[in-house]
C-alpha cells in the first residue's frame, strides 16, 4: 500500500511539472489617424460671399458664415484665423490708409470671444472632444467699429484665411 501510494505521489509530482504553462503575452494593436478638417465655410446662410458689412455705422455682431467641422480627435481642435492685410482692418481698395477696424469670432464651445486679427495665426475657437464630430457648425461672426465720417468712397476689404488644426 506505501508502495502505490508513494507511486501516486510520484506521478503526480512528474505529471505536474511536465505540463506546467508557460505564459506569453501577445499584444494587438491598432492605430487611427487624427482626422480634422474644416469642411466648408458657409456663408449661403448669411446673404452670400458677397456680404455688405455696415461699415460707418459698424455693427456689435453679425453673423456671416458657419464653419463647418469633422474631427476625430479625442483632444479637439483650434480654428486660427489670419488677415491678409496683416490685421483687422478692411482696407479701402483704392487708399489703403482709409479704414475700419473689425474683430472676428468663431462662437460655440470653446470660442475665445471676439479677437483683433494680425499677420500672424490668431486663436478664434479651442475646443476638445467627447466624440467625434461630422459636419459640426460653428457661427462665424464679425464685429465692425463704425467709421469716422466722412468718409473715404470705395471698397473696404480684407481676407480671412481660417486654418483647423488637431489637438
Amino acid at each position: 500500500m506505501k508502495k502505490i501510494l508513494f507511486a501516486t505521489a510520484l506521478t503526480l509530482a512528474f505529471t505536474s511539472l511536465m505540463t506546467e504553462a508557460k505564459a506569453a503575452t501577445l499584444l494587438l494593436r491598432g492605430q487611427i489617424a487624427s482626422n480634422c478638417v474644416l469642411d466648408s465655410v458657409d456663408t449661403a446662410p448669411f446673404a452670400g460671399a458677397n456680404l455688405n458689412l455696415p461699415i460707418i455705422a459698424g455693427t456689435p455682431s453679425m453673423g456671416i458664415a458657419n464653419a463647418n467641422v469633422s474631427c476625430n480627435s479625442n483632444d479637439g481642435y483650434r480654428i486660427d484665423a489670419t488677415s491678409a492685410n496683416g490685421q483687422s482692418r478692411l482696407a479701402n481698395t483704392t487708399t489703403p490708409t482709409s479704414y475700419a477696424e473689425y474683430e472676428l469670432e468663431v462662437a460655440g464651445a470653446g470660442s475665445m470671444g471676439f479677437q483683433a486679427l494680425g499677420g500672424t495665426p490668431t486663436t478664434l475657437k479651442q475646443t476638445t472632444l467627447s466624440a467625434p464630430v461630422v459636419g459640426q457648425a460653428s457661427a462665424i461672426n464679425v464685429r465692425v467699429y463704425p467709421i469716422a465720417t466722412p468718409a473715404v468712397s470705395g471698397t473696404y476689404e480684407d481676407t480671412v484665411t481660417l486654418t483647423l488644426t488637431a489637438l
